[in-house]
């Protein structure tokens, strides 16, 4: 089928179940198995429209199943009884209506539906080439021995003052200390070391070289795995895994990801009890989606309390983007709306450094209701397939890797993370085009020199 039709089965398919909902012939369980049905077959849509899944956009999908379908992914696995129950940062399950329940159903599909429409159409696979690139392969190799002790040094000092000062919640509750703690310029040489790192990743074509490379950046996860800092390493991990798909123009293989998949849910498992020295209850891999799938309450939430939250949505966006240049410390109550949520479901939680997180399409559906869930979904399809066409040069592709791990975690995010992401490592990335110029330079020099002689 083309795009077109998909794209037009999907709307009707929605439209034929809203009917049907609103006439009081469905459920809320049924609801919930068409629902499944439907971005199943979507997402497997995804990963064959797009050569195996090289697309941003199979990997987004990928995310906001995870993040707001979880739940109803474990509810089909027996992992929890009552999917739309919302758990997350509350002691007691907070119910909500069925209505707001089947308006988040119907969000995450139509949502869904329209990313996929706007990548797929006239999508063309996308090959990643040298090109003149190599030239500065040299320079970067410097720049990133320069600056990669400050990357052990920044996650060594977060360690030690996180793990001294009551475990992984400190990230949240005493932010600017945890920064201050390694210094601005560690925190920014370390920022150099990671564009350096991207740059190498994408421009090395030696396989051992950039075996030996990415083992040793790799590497300083431990002490961010140690920290708690799970997702960062997921999403950074994926994003290289990504990038190397583009290089070499391989598919992602179903069997791998699911082997990946199950590996990386019996870690984090692991890892959520030791960031915050607590023991924990070993749960399989249909327990850990149904715990990430949590985000899905606060959408929920956002839906049904949204008169709460409307009046400070323009202070929620322009907080996001500051958020580039301040700590979390900076802001107050009513700038962000994560803050503002889950001081709603549990003040007390949220003093201590828990939080609810938050969504793209809680924040999109506050601010103009479904047509603004319907006009972020179009831009974030946008944006993806404007990441997809980067993937052609080298240079598009270090944007494409920067950007990548903001984007795909939306369905956990605030809505303008991505431009926060692009201003925070865009103005490092830029101070760096001199300091590689001149190592070139002086790379050059050196070699002319030493072939005179």
């Amino acid at each position: 089928m083309s795009t077109a039709t998909q794209t037009a089965f999907y709307l009707a398919a929605l439209l034929v179940a809203v009917v049907l909902v609103l006439c009081g012939v469905l459920g809320l369980t049924a609801c919930l198995w068409i629902s499944l049905v439907l971005y199943a077959s979507l997402l497997f849509l995804s990963w064959r429209r797009f050569g195996g899944g090289r697309h941003p956009c199979f990997l987004f999908l990928g995310m906001l199943l995870l993040f707001q379908m979880g739940r109803l992914v474990g509810y089909a696995l027996g992992a929890t009884r009552d999917p739309f129950d919302v758990v997350v940062q509350t002691l007691i399950p907070i119910q909500v209506s069925a209505a707001s329940s089947e308006i988040t159903l119907l969000l995450i599909l139509l949502s869904a539906t329209c990313i996929y429409a706007v990548c797929a159409w006239n999508a063309v696979p996308v090959v990643l080439r040298a090109g003149n690139g190599q030239q500065w392969l040299a320079s970067c190799y410097v720049l990133l021995a320069l600056s990669f002790p400050f990357v052990l040094l920044k996650n060594y000092e977060y360690f030690q003052f996180i793990r001294s000062h009551g475990g992984y919640l400190a990230i949240f509750t005493q932010s600017q200390d945890v920064a201050d703690s390694a210094g601005a310029l560690v925190r920014i040489m370390s920022l150099v070391a990671a564009n350096a790192f991207v740059l190498v990743y994408v421009l090395e074509r030696r396989g051992a070289c950039l075996a030996w490379v990415t083992a040793a950046y790799i590497s300083t996860s431990v002490l961010e795995l140690a920290i708690g800092l799970r997702g960062k390493v997921f999403l950074f991990l994926i994003t290289l895994w990504f990038i190397h798909n583009l290089k070499t123009g391989k598919p992602f293989r179903l069997r791998t990801l699911a082997i990946v998949g199950l590996a990386a849910s019996s870690a984090a498992v692991a890892i959520s009890g030791f960031r915050e020295m607590r023991s924990t209850v070993l749960v399989g891999p249909a327990g850990f989606v149904a715990g990430q799938g949590i985000s899905m309450g606060v959408t929920q939430v956002a839906i049904e309390y949204r008169p709460l939250f409307e009046p400070h949505v323009p202070s929620y966006l322009r907080s996001e983007i500051l958020q580039a240049f301040y700590s979390g410390s900076h802001f107050e109550q009513g700038q962000f709306f994560d803050n503002d949520i889950s001081v709603f479901l549990n003040a007390d939680a949220f003093q201590q450094g828990f939080g609810a997180g938050s969504s793209y399409l809680a924040e999109a559906w506050i601010a103009a209701g479904i047509a603004g869930v319907v006009c972020a979904s179009l831009l974030i399809g946008l944006l993806l397939r404007w990441l997809h066409a980067l993937g052609r040069q080298w240079i598009g592709a270090v944007v494409l890797a920067i950007l990548l791990p903001s984007v795909i975690y939306l369905p956990r995010a605030q809505l303008l993370s991505p431009i926060a992401a692009l201003l925070k490592n865009g103005i490092v990335f830029v101070l760096m085009i001199p300091c590689l110029w001149i190592v070139r330079f002086l790379l050059d020099t050196t070699w002319k020199s030493s072939v005179d002689k």
